[in-house]
């Protein structure tokens, strides 16, 4: 009963103590749960995109492959989701920690995976409440409403889903700023260096590929 509760406390504590939380799972088990946090989020993630393409809540015209996508393919998409924010975890892993050591931090891989993976999890429950908003308080499903009209699309749901994705954030940069053993604002500027760096890989990767295009097409 005990080691249940060892498993399952720390899942409610990161939402109010990530610090001492994040502290004790990487000083007793750093490798944890962090697989099936990710694989989770992701498979959510996927999940709840279906939910909203069904539900016609999103504010663009999703394509039609998407749309008329059956359970097979879309099961293989959640699962797939799942793997890419595992492969995501390890990635981020590698860049914070490098990003944190440029900044005075001391924390291994491990540990950075750790805290990663643990800040995700408000992002879980951000899911569910926005799958369960959109199943059971729907919204209107036209977007061209004009401007003074939009407010009345803000509902208890749109400020739950606010709120915990903002904490997500803030947990997130604890997490990483105590296995980093620094501020929260160099945890920030860590993952602002990620994101830098992701985004350049990502615009690298873009123009390679733009520029193999040209060749074939010129071939």
């Amino acid at each position: 009963m005990d080691a249940l509760a060892d498993w399952v406390i720390p899942f409610f504590s990161i939402w109010v103590l990530p610090r001492s939380t994040i502290r004790r799972v990487v000083d007793t088990e750093p490798d944890g749960p962090v697989i099936a946090i990710a694989w989770t989020l992701g498979a959510l993630i996927a999940l709840t995109f279906h939910v909203l393409v069904n539900a016609a809540v999103l504010p663009f015209e999703a394509p039609d492959w998407i749309k008329q996508m059956g359970p097979a393919a879309m099961g293989m998409t959640i699962f797939s989701s799942g793997i890419a924010a595992i492969g995501l975890v390890y990635l981020l892993g590698f860049i914070y920690n490098w990003a944190g050591r440029l900044l005075g931090g001391i924390a291994d891989v491990r540990d950075v995976r750790s805290a990663i993976a643990w800040g995700w999890v408000p992002l879980i429950i951000l899911s569910l409440v926005v799958m369960t908003a959109t199943v059971f308080a729907p919204t209107a499903s036209s977007w061209d409403r004009a401007p003074e009209t939009l407010l009345d699309r803000i509902s208890a749901w749109n400020v739950a889903e606010v709120a915990i994705a903002i904490w997500s954030v803030v947990v997130s940069i604890q997490t990483l700023a105590e296995v980093h053993r620094f501020s929260a604002a160099r945890a920030l500027g860590a993952k602002a260096t990620g994101v830098a760096i992701l985004a350049f890989f990502g615009l690298g990767m873009f123009i390679v590929m733009t520029l193999v295009s040209l060749v074939v097409s010129l071939i």
